[in-house]
């Protein structure tokens, strides 16, 4: 029985961790767009972000190019990935990625919509 108590806690505890990390996923944008202070050209772009929400910290990496900033997640069944932006004057600035069952909903974007 103890060594059953055991295996169950060690289980709980890997899977546990395995919710705390990162999770990754990739995303296509097809024009240029500003995340933070990083012009963004268009191509795939890995998605990872750390942390169970609501605040989380994302990162997307394409080749050499990575950009950080924090995001809202939102639990969402998303059809397809993608993203929203918006404009401001001859800029286009990322707003939302969309991915298959979340929204990262960029601070900067969620702070000026309330």
């Amino acid at each position: 029985m103890k060594r059953l108590f055991v295996l169950a806690a060690m289980l709980t505890l890997i899977a546990g961790s395995s919710f705390a990390s990162s999770k990754t996923e990739t995303v296509a944008i097809g024009e240029p767009l500003m995340f933070g202070s990083t012009e963004l050209m268009p191509g795939n772009y890995r998605v990872a972000w750390e942390g169970n929400g609501p605040t989380v910290h994302v990162t997307l990496t394409r080749g050499k190019v990575s950009a950080t900033a924090d995001a809202k997640l939102v639990t969402a069944d998303n059809i397809n990935a993608g993203v929203t932006f918006r404009t401001e004057g001859a800029r286009k600035i990322l707003d939302e990625i969309d991915l298959r069952h979340v929204s990262l909903v960029l601070k900067d974007a969620s702070t000026e919509a309330e």
